[in-house]
């Protein structure tokens, strides 16, 4: 053979193991496919048999059998046989119809022929393409044929962010991807520099992510728009998903990051969006700091006030500080009883705890509306009639009579809303119905409801 080896002769066998393939490749039935697979086999122990002697012969030494198995795996498969676009092609009919069979084995065949699996397309590797997809299945079998399973596609993102953005569709995808070890959990979306804590939605997942060094206190630098900055268990409350808020609790999530450091609290954040499970569990369970306001200085009770959860409500005034809470005004004035009309549902329940609290009832805000001023408007007749009854007889027709900055009444409001059961309730009270405001416009004016208007002198 000479002192030299032909430098084109892996070229050349690879290229005729590659010939054999695509003819296999295109065969009509499996059984043509079979003895044509059967040929390829006899050809490949010919052609791995002469390159073997090749090696020895060149090298003038010996082998072992494993160094042998080593030099073969990285010759002959460098050369990648099977076009990118065609196994592209292959992988699109096997997620259009993933029950198939036959789908399934002649994308199996391909990734065994070889293939270069780092090839972009459309935007995408094949590995992070089958994430998109939703089809874990193709996962599995890309990783297990070589697939690099941190390879991004060309937004920045890896297969495994990808099946996190999925949420619950993309559980069993992320939970595969996970139990790769060479797979790096610690992910980090570019677009929002969310990690995977911030995205998953289940625990079964965070679990894989936390027992793998996810970090359950990492910042987003800047996240949505609508939630520029957050703590994993910040995200998960603003999502509601409370299992993975308790699980986050359980792994040393800090509840209490500073609103300095963060746009809102944990428990701000779910208060703000109506998750009063998500609100109590950080609050009881993570001893949430009840302190700090929003950017128009609502407290978390002025939040609270606007559910019709009395029981979260009474939680917070008894917190830490929390009793401090009642004095507090936000931007237009409103205490948290302000808050049950104003912002709320109108819960008479939650008015009631605020009231026994301590809570100023006569309190007005800068517009010189009171907490009952504020029902009337509403037509929240049951924190009306409840703001009524409770009054003592000495203070009665002060709190019923009291008027805005122009001079309206609460029997004026309550005329205007069409309330015939506020209205009822206050003439009985002794609200003065002859009462003008600062137009001129007497209670009578105001009212359209001709039941209404039977009511007023």
């Amino acid at each position: 053979m000479g002192s030299s080896i032909d430098p084109h002769i892996l070229e050349r066998l690879a290229a005729a193991e590659a010939k054999v393939r695509i003819v296999s490749a295109s065969a009509e039935s499996e059984t043509e496919r079979g003895e044509i697979r059967n040929h390829l086999n006899v050809c490949l122990k010919q052609w791995h048999t002469s390159l073997d002697e090749v090696l020895r012969r060149f090298l003038k030494m010996n082998f072992f059998k494993e160094t042998l198995e080593t030099i073969k795996r990285s010759a002959l498969p460098a050369f990648k046989p099977v076009e990118a676009m065609t196994l592209r092609s292959v992988q699109k009919s096997f997620s259009a119809d993933r029950g198939s069979e036959q789908r399934c084995k002649d994308f199996c065949l391909l990734l065994r022929f070889g293939t270069d699996l780092e090839a972009v397309l459309e935007g995408e590797r094949p590995l992070t393409r089958a994430a998109k997809d939703g089809h874990t299945k193709a996962v599995g079998l890309l990783l297990r044929n070589g697939a690099n399973g941190n390879s991004k596609n060309e937004a920045g993102e890896s297969a495994l962010l990808i099946a996190l953005k999925k949420g619950e569709e993309g559980e069993q995808m992320a939970l595969r991807l996970c139990s790769e070890e060479s797979v790096n959990v610690v992910v980090t979306d570019p677009a929002t520099t969310y990690t995977g804590l911030h995205l998953c939605t289940t625990v079964s997942v965070a679990e894989r992510l936390v027992a793998r060094g996810a970090d359950v206190n990492a910042i987003s630098e800047r996240g949505a728009s609508a939630h520029p900055k957050c703590t994993p268990i910040s995200f998960a409350a603003h999502r509601g998903l409370l299992p993975l808020v308790r699980f986050l609790l359980n792994n040393g999530a800090d509840v209490n990051k500073k609103a300095a450091e963060l746009h809102e609290s944990a428990l701000q954040i779910a208060l703000s969006r109506s998750k009063w499970e998500v609100a109590r569990c950080l609050l009881v369970e993570g001893r949430a700091n009840v302190n700090g306001t929003t950017s128009t200085k609502n407290t978390v009770l002025h939040v609270a006030a606007t559910s019709p959860d009395a029981e979260l409500v009474r939680e917070i005034i008894e917190a830490e500080g929390g009793s401090l809470l009642l004095k507090k005004t936000n931007n237009n004035g409103y205490s948290a009883l302000h808050s049950v009309s104003a912002m709320g549902v109108g819960s008479r329940e939650v008015a009631e705890v605020l009231v026994k609290a301590g809570v100023d009832v006569d309190l007005q805000d800068k517009n010189g509306r009171t907490a009952l001023m504020h029902a009337c408007m509403k037509r929240f007749e049951r924190v009306a009639e409840y703001l009524v009854e409770t009054t003592p007889m000495c203070s009665l027709k002060g709190r019923i009579n009291a008027t805005d900055t122009k001079r309206n009444t609460g029997l004026m409001l309550a005329a205007q809303q069409g309330s015939v059961r506020i209205v009822s309730l206050l003439l009985q009270k002794g609200a003065n119905a002859a009462a003008e405001n600062d137009a001129g416009l007497k209670a009578k004016d105001f009212a359209s409801a001709p039941e209404i208007l039977q009511l007023l002198p």
